[in-house]
This record gives C-alpha cells, sequence and structure tokens, in this order.
C-alpha cells in the first residue's frame, strides 16, 4: 500500500538512474544503477508502440509493483498453492477543497505506469476501483494474479 499527501511518487526513473550513476562513479561497488535497470527490464521489459517513456515513469511505482510481486511469489511458494493474488493499493488523501496540481501529477504518473506496466491494455485507473488481473508481460510470474487500486480519503484539515 501507497499512502500520498500532496507529494509525487518520488523521483522519476530518468532522476534515478542518473543519480544512481552519480552514486557509481563516487563508490564502484554501488549496485543502485544494476538494481534500477533489473527492475526496468523484470517488470516494465521494452517500451511498446505509444507507451509511456520510462524518463516520465516513477520510481516508487516500480519498486512498490516489484515488492509485491516478489512478496506473492514468496507467499505462493511458502503456502504451496497455485495462485496468489496481490494488490498494490495507492491511497491518495485529499482535502476538502478542489483537486491540487499534485494531486493531478500523481493520478497521471499512475495512469502513465499502468499504461506502460500492462503495454496499454490498461491506461488508467479510477478511485474506488480495482484493475486486474494484469499481465506483467516483461517477465510473467506464473501463479499471481497482480490488481492495482486506488483509494481517495478525504480528510477534513491539514495531513500532518
Amino acid at each position: 500500500m501507497e499512502a500520498k499527501v500532496d507529494e509525487p511518487f518520488g523521483q522519476t526513473l530518468a532522476e534515478q538512474l542518473a543519480s544512481a550513476l552519480e552514486d557509481r562513479m563516487k563508490n564502484p561497488r554501488s549496485m543502485a544503477f544494476a538494481r534500477a535497470q533489473q527492475l526496468v527490464e523484470s517488470v516494465l521489459g521494452p517500451r511498446t508502440e505509444g507507451a509511456p517513456p520510462l524518463k516520465h515513469i516513477r520510481y516508487q511505482l516500480l519498486t512498490a509493483t516489484a515488492g509485491a510481486l516478489a512478496e506473492a511469489k514468496r507467499k505462493r511458494e511458502s503456502w504451496g498453492v497455485d495462485t496468489v493474488r496481490v494488490v498494490v493499493l495507492i491511497q491518495e488523501f485529499v482535502t476538502s477543497g478542489p483537486s491540487t496540481k499534485k494531486q493531478m501529477a500523481n493520478a497521471r504518473d499512475l495512469d502513465r505506469f499502468l499504461h506502460r506496466l500492462t503495454h496499454g491494455q490498461t491506461s488508467s485507473i479510477e478511485p474506488g476501483k480495482l484493475v486486474g488481473p494484469l499481465s506483467v508481460s516483461a517477465a510473467p510470474v506464473p501463479g499471481i494474479d497482480l490488481y492495482f487500486g486506488k483509494v481517495i480519503a478525504p480528510v477534513a484539515g491539514p495531513v500532518v
């Protein structure tokens, strides 16, 4: 579950990769760049026509998805079952005022990620809805049904 209040889903992949490369130059043993590359290749795969480029994908959405898939795989193996369902749930806290630019940017970033993840099969998600099972065609994980959900939680005052 990922909860947000007026903050983005982390750096874009372009920013994350640049930062990881800087880290690698400072410390040749740093694995941040290789880790980001592995996540992109295993979860997103190559870009298909019409899909958003990596530079627009938020790294936090990628790591949340990869973590959910890894945990689902671990549970499936430890439980000895054929299929496990995993949900990546985005919870957005909003105040009573109109949607902010940050909320709209987060919605756009989530939609971009879903479009890229599913190679265009799912290009948006509505609050209160669950979409899936989604196919992660880059590296399908047998026996894991992946779902995404988005929940909006109204709050009366400022969130601390």
